[in-house]
């Protein structure tokens, strides 16, 4: 997409992929986390920057409501914000072991700036050549993200009991039910 030219109709265009970071721990501790990274590129409208933005904010809220875990949504200062994002915002679960919130995703929009040293345009009116927005949503896939799922969705008997609200979990349920089912049977 490096230095393309697109036609302005095309937007928004939305990427994901997932990577993996080393991250010290401590002195010596060394731990491998899996992020879920998405892109989105849109018109050089900032009123489109801010409502797809907002839309990618909703969408990691809902997921986080969906799984029961007390969350906040931190909008980040301007002297936070570093030199390339026009907004960045950072969420953050609640730990029940340490009491503090700890960071899970953060989502930024960028404006025309990574768009201008990637040479990302589209035509615009006028056959003018214009710079996309980019927007980028971070969301660290760590097992402590699984605990704590776990650790709030877990009952006083140990069953784990999921919202009705978990798109597909129940399907899921079932096929792993009619597996081990499968697999046990002589």
């Amino acid at each position: 997409v490096s230095n393309e030219m697109s036609n302005g109709h095309d937007f928004p265009k939305k990427f994901g992929g997932f990577t993996t970071v080393f991250k010290q721990n401590g002195d010596r501790e060394i731990v491998e986390t899996t992020s879920l990274e998405l892109i989105t590129l849109c018109e050089a409208s900032h009123v489109d920057s801010v409502r797809f933005f907002e839309e990618t904010v909703q969408q990691c809220e809902k997921v986080i409501q969906s799984v029961s875990i007390p969350y906040r949504v931190v909008n980040h200062c301007s002297g936070d914000l570093g030199l390339a994002p026009a907004k960045k915002v950072s969420i953050a679960l609640w730990d029940k072991e340490t009491h503090e919130y700890i960071p899970c995703a953060q989502a930024a929009y960028y404006h025309d700036f990574q768009s201008r040293r990637l040479g990302l345009r589209y035509e615009g009116a006028q056959g003018s050549a214009r710079f996309v927005h980019t927007l980028h949503l971070t969301v660290s896939l760590s097992q402590e993200l699984l605990k704590k799922i776990v650790a709030y969705n877990q009952k006083d008997d140990g069953q784990f009991v999921l919202s009705d609200s978990v798109p597909g979990h129940k399907e899921l349920a079932e096929e792993k039910v009619e597996k081990n089912i499968k697999h046990t049977t002589l």
